[in-house]
C-alpha cells in the first residue's frame, strides 16, 4: 500500500486534485487508522476524513473526481453509481490475497480499463490518466460493458424489494 499512497500523492500534486482518505474505522480504531496512513504519506497535501455515524459517504464519493483504492465493497458501490472508480489491487498474488482483486471470480485480465492488479507506478499512471480524462459517455459506455461484474445501484432497494415481494416476503416498503 505504501507504494500506492505515494503514487495517488504524487499524481494528485501534479494534476491540482485533493487527496484523500476516506477512513473506515470508528472508535478508538480511527486513530490507528490515521496513524497508520500517515505513517504512509508524507507532507500534508492530504486530507483524512474519519468514520463517523452521520457521515455521507455516498455524497463523498459521488462528489469525487475519481475513486480509487484496494478492492472494497465502497469501490464496488461506487463503480455502481457510475463514479469513475479504480481498482488498484497491490496485494501479493497469493491466496487469499488475489482472491480480493476485481474480477477474481469471472477470471477478468490482471488488468483492464479501470482495475490493476500489480505494483508498476507505470500502469498506475496510465490507467488514472486514462480514466480522468474520459468523458462521461465513454465511461458510461466502459461501465455498461462490465456490467455483470459490477453492483448496480439500486435506489431504495427496489429491485430487491420487488423479487422479495414475488416470494410473498413483506419488504415494508
Amino acid at each position: 500500500e505504501g507504494q500506492l499512497m505515494e503514487f495517488w500523492q504524487s499524481y494528485c500534486i501534479k494534476n491540482k486534485l485533493n487527496f484523500c482518505v476516506l477512513g473506515k474505522h470508528k472508535n478508538s480504531d480511527k486513530k490507528i487508522e490515521y496513524e497508520y496512513f500517515a505513517n504512509l504519506i508524507k507532507g500534508d497535501n492530504w486530507k483524512f476524513i474519519e468514520n463517523q455515524t452521520n457521515r455521507e459517504t455516498y455524497k463523498i464519493i459521488d462528489s469525487a473526481t475519481l475513486v480509487t483504492g484496494i478492492t472494497s465493497t465502497l469501490l464496488y458501490e461506487s463503480l455502481g453509481r457510475g463514479n469513475k472508480t479504480i481498482f488498484f489491487n497491490v496485494r501479493p498474488n497469493l491466496f487469499p490475497f488475489n482472491s480480493q482483486s476485481f474480477g477474481y471470480l469471472s477470471n477478468k485480465p490482471d488488468q483492464g480499463p479501470f482495475w490493476y492488479n500489480g505494483t508498476n507506478k507505470k500502469i498506475f499512471q496510465k490507467i488514472a490518466d486514462d480514466v480522468i480524462n474520459l468523458g462521461e459517455i465513454e465511461w458510461k459506455k466502459i461501465i455498461d460493458h462490465y456490467s455483470k461484474d459490477i453492483m448496480k445501484y439500486d435506489y431504495n432497494n427496489s429491485i430487491l424489494k420487488k423479487k422479495l415481494n414475488q416470494f410473498g416476503v413483506d419488504t415494508l416498503n
